[in-house]
């Protein structure tokens, strides 16, 4: 039964919260002015007109984060939850059993693992909405950095992550860098807990091949916290990746949910991060990214930057053909040339077997029959993708009218040609 809202439950409620915060807060200076605050406000009648329980919590929150400038605190009336926190306070136990349920639900989701890929040009793909605890996900990180270990490039997409464990943040970022020089010193963290300063540094082993001479790509958004913005920003300090998509939401400190007898949970940061190379973080103001874009344009721009990166690493004349031609296959697929539809039909027609046909404001084309029909995408005017291997450019007779195709092979420079029937 919820315990009525009067002025001596408020100041009950205070005189916790603000004893949680005083303990906990990360900044005892910044704590001792929030309580000030507070009960200057109380006295005042500030919470007076707060007759429910939402609309008190809702009030507290806000002036603390006025007060304090740290927008992660929250306050809110839940007894069972408050209960909960309390007893995992007391029972160490029962709080490790907690924390083991609530994450154990995270192998539904890969353990935050959601997509891996090869995109054209053998650029790596890897989509993170979480870090789950490094001693469930584990395994599934070596899984997911095995299977990437072929990529000439890498892109991360941490657009929807919101973040999680550390450790496992760091485990990713091992395999980015070279074991054969020192560990790097990623961040450090300091909280107001039973360790009051840890250090992230990458490790000196990783199970499997590291990338640490690959081009990286990390897609954040406005959505991108916490874990997500952690890497994003330890990854462009180090020089190790270029930022593309938006803003993210500025999260840097850890946070504990803490309950008070009276049925209210406060969650309110405890700890806060230190990057060696700038000295400070991302708490309140996100991690810029290098290429600004909206978040659903990230990974396409991304995926363009990768493989022009890689066309300017080329050792060989076979390599350097091959990027160039799966580029131009993508810039089709995410911004295809316009070209008129009287100017399409005059492409279409037989040609020695192959059949290309205009339907929907697009050409197709398949073998004879209608056999392995594939939409073509247009390069330029003249210059269409055709299947997974081969391009294809229609030559034109003075009357615009195509009198052949030329098939321009993925994988070298061969060129087929076969006349239009009738020519």
């Amino acid at each position: 039964m919820t315990k009525p809202l009067n002025s001596e439950m408020k100041a009950r409620v205070i005189e916790s919260i603000l004893s949680i915060l005083i303990d906990h807060y990360i900044d005892r200076r910044v704590a001792n002015k929030i309580a000030d605050d507070i009960k200057q406000k109380l006295k005042r009648g500030k919470y007076d007109q707060c007759a429910k329980h939402s609309s008190f919590g809702e009030a507290l929150s806000q002036d603390v984060r006025n007060c304090s400038g740290d927008y992660h605190f929250l306050v809110y009336y839940d007894q069972e939850k408050s209960n909960e926190l309390i007893e995992l306070d007391k029972d160490e136990q029962y709080h490790e059993k907690y924390e083991d349920d609530w994450w154990s639900n995270l192998k539904f989701y890969n353990y935050g693992i959601q997509k891996l890929e090869y995109l054209q040009g053998n650029v790596g793909y890897i989509n993170i909405q979480c870090f789950a605890p490094a001693p469930m996900a584990g395994d599934t990180v070596v899984s997911a950095m095995t299977f990437l270990s072929g990529s000439d490039a890498l892109i991360i997409d941490l657009r929807e992550c919101v973040g999680g464990d550390p450790f496992t943040v760091q485990f990713f970022e091992s395999y980015l860098f070279d074991q054969r020089k020192r560990p790097k010193l990623m961040l450090t963290r300091y909280t107001r807990d039973e360790i009051p300063e840890q250090q992230e540094w990458t490790y000196p082993y990783v199970p499997g091949k590291r990338l640490p001479d690959i081009p990286v790509y990390v897609l954040t958004s406005a959505r991108t916290f916490s874990g997500g913005e952690d890497m994003a920003y330890s990854l462009k300090h180090h020089g190790r990746a270029i930022i593309v998509g938006e803003q993210t939401g500025g999260g840097a400190h850890g946070v504990k949910w803490m309950g008070t007898p009276e049925g209210f949970v406060i969650v309110l940061p405890n700890s806060y991060s230190k990057n060696p190379v700038t000295q400070t973080d991302w708490e309140g103001v996100g991690v810029e990214p290098d290429v600004k874009v909206t978040g659903d344009k990230a990974l396409s721009i991304a995926h363009t930057l990768a493989m022009e990166s890689l066309i300017g690493m080329s050792v060989s004349q076979d390599q350097k053909h091959r990027l160039e031609w799966s580029l131009d296959r993508l810039k089709a697929e995410n911004q295809p040339h316009i070209i008129s539809e009287k100017q399409l039909r005059k492409y279409t027609g037989n040609y020695r077997g192959w059949a290309i046909t205009y339907k929907d404001g697009f050409l197709h084309l398949s073998q004879n029959g209608g056999i392995g029909l594939s939409k073509m995408l247009p390069i330029s005017e003249t210059l269409f993708t055709g299947d997974a291997e081969y391009n294809i450019r229609f030559e034109l007779g003075e009357d615009g009218n195509a009198k052949a195709i030329t098939w321009l092979a993925r994988d070298n420079d061969k060129e087929i040609v076969y006349d239009r029937d009738g020519e």
